[in-house]
């Protein structure tokens, strides 16, 4: 019964949480009329940059963050199976363009070639994730597919810890140059914050749901939490 209540609440805050993400990165389409309210200075200049290969990212990724959490509740999958594979296709689809623009946009990033490395990878592993997902579902091999789906949010919060991590970065050497970081804790014990308290949160809400936990590669790590998967 607790089990069920926890998978339950983790699903909901995790969908709650993807919505005000994706609500909030609506912002970025207003680049397209030179609108750029509340968009960082950095930001805008890498649209300005690569307009096509950011924006294909930018434009494309709220999709999958509001469609992505809906593909986990069980009783969804369960009552409307037709939904559940047309909206499946949908955030493959949505997934596969935002990652390929990620990818695109990597060598741009604002924090430097490293920060440009890690994006890219992040992207490569969230592109192939996600083919894996679907071929895996397409050869109804479901254990591997639900598995496969179940490591995509921990991609995309990777991408927002890092982003996280270059913004809090970049105050502390401003902080360092300007004299105004004196209030706030050192560099490397706020990232160690920001990282730890970002991690454990995402993953807590992925557990409750009954997803993987991080360190998990195998398809055993999942017994506990198997859904029926609506196909």
């Amino acid at each position: 019964m607790v089990g069920k209540y926890l998978a339950r609440s983790g699903l909901v805050m995790m969908a709650i949480l993807a919505a005000a993400v994706a609500l909030y990165s609506l912002r970025y389409y207003g680049a397209l009329v030179d609108g750029w309210l509340d968009v960082d200075l950095k930001i805008r200049a890498i649209i300005e940059h690569v307009p096509i290969q950011a924006l294909t990212h930018m434009l494309i990724a709220p999709v999958a963050l509001l469609l992505g959490p809906f593909q986990f509740f069980p009783r969804l999958r369960a009552k409307y199976p037709q939904a559940h594979r047309w909206s499946g296709r949908v955030y493959v689809a949505a997934c596969v363009v935002a990652g390929t623009g990620g990818l695109a946009t990597s060598p741009s990033a604002s924090g430097g070639p490293v920060a440009g490395l890690g994006f890219g990878i992040l992207a490569v592993l969230w592109v192939g994730t996600t083919l894996g997902a679907w071929r895996a579902a397409v050869q109804r091999q479901f254990a591997l597919h639900r598995l496969l789906m179940r490591w995509i949010p921990e991609l995309f919060g990777d991408v927002g810890m890092a982003r996280l991590y270059l913004l809090d970065s970049e105050r502390d050497r401003r902080g360092a140059l300007f004299g105004d970081g004196g209030i706030a804790p050192s560099g490397g014990a706020r990232d160690g914050l920001i990282s730890g308290a970002g991690n454990t949160e995402y993953e807590g809400f992925g557990v409750m749901a009954g997803l993987p936990a991080r360190h998990c590669f195998t398809p055993q790590c999942s017994t506990l939490h198997r859904q029926p998967a609506g196909h």
